[in-house]
């Protein structure tokens, strides 16, 4: 009995040596596109979970009680959120706050009064007077 490619029922296909061009021609060419999903790097979950975690944190120390009066400029005070310490002044009682005035006094003698003497003359040459000046 005879193959079944043979003999007088057999197909031609009328295939040369050139068919072999064209198929390395086609093995060539790259595969479609997929719609595959691409997984997020490892270095970015990381970013994002850092930066939600420290935005958490920064919302949960400054939200004021969520009270619009701490947002308001003109109600809202900056203790709030940065209360400074106190400092009792020698001589009074302990919790007083000082006045302007004694709070510039007392600034001027720690800060100014090595420079500017202290009757506010200045040194000659190197320190203006600060006394009678604007």
């Amino acid at each position: 009995m005879s193959q079944p490619n043979e003999g007088q029922d057999r197909l031609d296909y009328l295939e040369s040596a050139d068919i072999t061009e064209v198929h390395a021609a086609i093995a060539r060419e790259h595969a479609e596109p997929s719609a595959d999903v691409t997984p997020i790097p490892t270095w970015l979950s990381i970013l994002c979970a850092t930066v939600i975690c420290w935005a958490g944190a920064y919302v949960g120390i400054f939200h004021g009680g969520f009270s619009s009066k701490v947002f308001n400029e003109y109600e809202s005070s900056p203790m709030a959120f940065f209360p400074l310490p106190q400092k009792s002044v020698a001589g009074s009682g302990a919790g007083a706050e000082l006045t302007p005035l004694a709070l510039g006094e007392k600034v001027y003698k720690e800060v100014c009064q090595a420079c500017h003497q202290p009757t506010g003359l200045g040194q000659a040459g190197q320190f203006p007077p600060l006394a009678a000046s604007e």
